[in-house]
């Protein structure tokens, strides 16, 4: 069948087409021809344009696998049902993240290393130029990922979440790097 056949198929003989032969070029189509509605409906409710565009490419990839699974009458109210859905799936998702970075930043400032913490950011904030050139001097000697963390967080008072954005590292590196490079830091600080 020629492409340009393709374009008088309905979007369900489309379907039909693709279950019998597995052929892309059936759901290419497809994509083509809804794309842009798939994006609209994922700016709707994503609010955010490089996040929609990367839903609707994860949500084409979906349809690969979901449409030969399903009994689908009438694709395009069948299609904003799948998309809405899986939108809705992202944002818990995403509240579920923020939430437990949430949670690990009130951890992290309610636990007893954070008077230390405390205390090392009044003494580089108020410190004489000695004392804060020494602190200076041992973050540099930290390893560059630990050394960032540590400055984001306790110096610029940035949430874990902001420190993810920053520097694109994952939550579990930027949580390590602060505990090894306070860890390491109170020793650098003790030495002579």
């Amino acid at each position: 069948m020629g492409k340009s056949s393709l374009t008088t198929l309905t979007d369900e003989e489309l379907i039909e087409r693709y279950k019998r032969s597995g052929s892309e070029h059936f759901i290419n189509e497809l994509f083509k021809r809804y794309y842009t509605v798939v994006f609209g409906l994922c700016l709707n409710f994503l609010f955010d344009k490089e996040t929609s565009k990367d839903v609707t490419i994860i949500i084409f990839e979906l349809l690969f696998k979901k449409i030969p699974k399903n009994d689908i009458q009438r694709f395009k109210p069948w299609l904003f049902i799948f998309v809405r859905n899986h939108c809705f799936s992202y944002l818990r998702k995403q509240k579920k993240s923020e939430e437990i970075l949430e949670d690990w930043e009130k951890v992290e400032k309610n636990s007893d290393h954070f008077m230390e913490n405390e205390g090392f950011v009044r003494l580089y904030n108020k410190g004489e130029d000695s004392l804060r050139e020494k602190i200076e001097k041992a973050l540099s000697r930290l390893p560059e990922g630990q050394a960032l963390c540590i400055r984001l967080f306790f110096l610029e008072e940035k949430s874990y979440k902001k420190i993810v954005e920053e520097t694109n590292y994952d939550l579990k590196q930027v949580k390590s790097f602060l505990q090894n490079g306070k860890r390491k830091l109170k020793v650098l600080l003790k030495e002579k």
